[in-house]
This record gives structure tokens, C-alpha cells and sequence, in this order.
């Protein structure tokens, strides 16, 4: 998988395709409407936008200058965890989330021109642009189950008990060699003696990835708003000094963040290292 961090200077200025990848877009700021050979579909702030691979599609924001995506590139196909669907593939009840939930295209988008049309196509880091003779979107109806669709964090409704729950409770998708968690606003643990911040732990197969997304993060001090924090596989971690009395006498918590652990080592880019705290992983002296 690969992981990328957006604020686009202009809008979307031609098509785009990503040929070797289902994608994700986290749309952490902004809205607009998502066009793509299947029509039109609204996105918000909040969106998970769930793109299977080979969909020709753009983003039109309404105001360019907001939108702040978070996108990740899945080289297996996005899916809703088994444990959530019953045998004839519908969502159970108990799940987090329900059909209703998701939105596909709403209406179409039929572009009947027959005039040079740029896309751009990504196969894995090779980029080519293809010009076809007419636009793409001359689509009259479609048919099929495989189509985008969105998703947004305010329907994802928290499993919480009297002591802390496990991340895999806070699960959205999962895709091969990874999963993306959902940690959203939710009522904290409610036995008298409950610590209501996760406990220091390392992963043993898996690397951790947070995006902060919004609201006060009680396990964390010097956490910014889209601040991200990678955590690899057996290296502790856990709450700050200070953070588990003090989350004892919340109820619940406010705070909204994008999570995904991933089976194979990630990999910073230079990019990615020039922007490192080099202090972070010393936050936790006090």
C-alpha cells in the first residue's frame, strides 16, 4: 500500500485513473462532487471515497483552496470486514455500519463530445497521459455491484464496553495486508476503575499509522490537528505521562482520527522525512 497526503493548489485540472490500485480518499477537509464514468456523487468533509481501480473519475471541489485529502493506494481490493457481513453477504446487525450508509452515484453524467480528451493513468510509480478522441463519460446507464461509493465517519457508530475495547473494534475496511480503523467520537469505558486510554503495547506484525483528524486525542500531548504518527512493529508505545489519571474522570471523548496497520514494513519517503519531528518519540519522557 501506499500512502499520500493532498492539498491541491487548483482544482482536479484533467481525468485520472489509477490502473494497479483500488483507492481511498479521506476527505479531511472540503466537499464537492465525485465525477466518474458512473455519474455524479456528493462528497464531504468526513468521506471515506472508495474508488475500485481502472474507474476514470475527478474530484470537482467546491472551494479548491480548502480541500485536504489523506489517499490511500490498496493493491488489493477494499472490502467490508468479513466479521460484519452474515452468509449472504449483507451487513449484520451489530455491525458499525449499516447499507444505508453508503452512497453510490446519484445521477448520471453523460459528456457526449467528441473532441481530445487527456487522462492521466497511474500503473504502480509509471505515469502516462493518453488522449482519447471523445470524453469517456458518454455512458447512457450502467449495471453491476462494483461501483464507488462513500462513506462518512459520523455514521460509524463506536462498539464500547466497561473496559477498553481492542482496536479491531473500531475497524471500517480491509483489504489485503492492511486494515483502516475508524477512531471516532464515542463514550469512553465506563467500569468505575477503567483506564480509558489504550495501554503501552507494541505491535508484533504490524505497522501503525494514526492521521489526527479532529478534537482533544486524551493519550497524546503535542498531537496537531492532521499531525501523523507512525508506530513500527515492536517499538512501545502508548499514552503520554500524565494522560491515563486524567482520562479517568472523562466520559467520553471528542477526538476523530483515521487508523491503518499494515502487515509489511512502510516505508518513509524523502519527502516524508523532511517534514519528521525529530522530539516526538521523546513526548513521552515528560
Amino acid at each position: 500500500m501506499v500512502c499520500h497526503r493532498c492539498r491541491p493548489a487548483e482544482a482536479q485540472p484533467v481525468l485520472f485513473r489509477n490502473a494497479s490500485a483500488d483507492e481511498i480518499v479521506f476527505v479531511a477537509e472540503g466537499g464537492g462532487t465525485f465525477e466518474s464514468v458512473f455519474g455524479k456523487q456528493p462528497y464531504r468533509s468526513g468521506d471515506y471515497i472508495v474508488i475500485p481501480r481502472t474507474v476514470t473519475y475527478r474530484l470537482v471541489p467546491d472551494d479548491p483552496k480548502r480541500e485536504d485529502y489523506l489517499i490511500l493506494e490498496c493493491a488489493g481490493d477494499v472490502r467490508i470486514p468479513k466479521r460484519y457481513l452474515n452468509p449472504d453477504g449483507q451487513l449484520m446487525m451489530g455491525a458499525p455500519y449499516a447499507e444505508r450508509d453508503l452512497h453510490g452515484p446519484v445521477e448520471l453524467l453523460t459528456i457526449d463530445k467528441e473532441e481530445p480528451t487527456p487522462i492521466l493513468i497511474k500503473d504502480g510509480a509509471r505515469l502516462s497521459r493518453y488522449t482519447m478522441a471523445h470524453h469517456p463519460f458518454d455512458v447512457a446507464g450502467w449495471d453491476g455491484l462494483l461501483y464507488p461509493y462513500t462513506f462518512n465517519v459520523d455514521d460509524f457508530e463506536p462498539i464500547t464496553g466497561t473496559v477498553h475495547q481492542p482496536p479491531p473494534v473500531h475497524q471500517t475496511f480491509e483489504i489485503p495486508g492492511f486494515v483502516v480503523c475508524t477512531f471516532a467520537p464515542r463514550y469512553l469505558d465506563h467500569h468505575p476503575e477503567a483506564i480509558k486510554v489504550p495501554y503501552a503495547h507494541s505491535n508484533v506484525e504490524a505497522d501503525e499509522v494514526l492521521f489526527y483528524v479532529r478534537g482533544n486525542f486524551g493519550s497524546r500531548k503535542g498531537i496537531e490537528r492532521y499531525s501523523l504518527t507512525l508506530h513500527p512493529r515492536g517499538i512501545p508505545h502508548g499514552p503520554h505521562p500524565g494522560t491515563i489519571l486524567a482520562s479517568m474522570k472523562a466520559d467520553r471523548t471528542d477526538e476523530l482520527a483515521v487508523m491503518f496497520d499494515t502487515e509489511r514494513p512502510l516505508f518513509a519517503t524523502p519527502q516524508a522525512l523532511g517534514m519528521d519531528d525529530p522530539s516526538y518519540p521523546y513526548s513521552w519522557l515528560g
